[in-house]
């Protein structure tokens, strides 16, 4: 019986998760799923892994890519891929760094965990140089 259960359980999760990630008029979601904490904490951790491409960084190239991947009902993320791109070598770093977040909290829908699809920026930024802001000052 508790075998039963289970499966129908499962089937249910599985029936809601695809029905509220594909089509209008599915199950309502409740909450959608995020990172434990805050986006502060979450861009912490990104910023603390990022390792900016020294081509790029001595390029100046700048910008920001979106990865999309699933949260499964338990959390886990899976399906990395690039949403928005901006250059070879920064995709693959934004890829890198993402595929390493895990525990999010799961999206619900009827009340259960369910897989939700969550877009990620990565923002790739380099510091500004002091002396173009010092040309600056002395040019005013």
């Amino acid at each position: 019986m508790k075998q039963l259960l289970r499966i129908a359980l499962m089937l249910l999760v599985f029936f809601t998760t695809e029905t509220a990630m594909a089509q209008p008029g599915a199950p309502i979601m409740d909450a959608l799923c995020y990172y434990p904490g805050d986006f502060d904490a979450l861009y912490r951790i990104i910023n603390e892994r990022m390792v900016y491409p020294k081509a790029e960084k001595k390029k100046g190239i700048e910008g920001t890519v979106f990865v999309k991947f699933l949260v499964d009902h338990s959390g886990h993320t899976s399906n990395h891929t690039i949403y928005t791109s901006v250059n070879p070598a920064l995709d693959a770093e934004a890829l890198r760094i993402v595929q390493t977040i895990d525990g999010f909290v799961p999206a619900l829908a009827g009340g259960l965990p369910v897989a939700s699809e969550f877009v990620l920026q990565v923002q790739f930024k380099l510091p500004k140089d002091a002396s173009v802001s010092d040309k600056k000052k002395k040019s005013k």
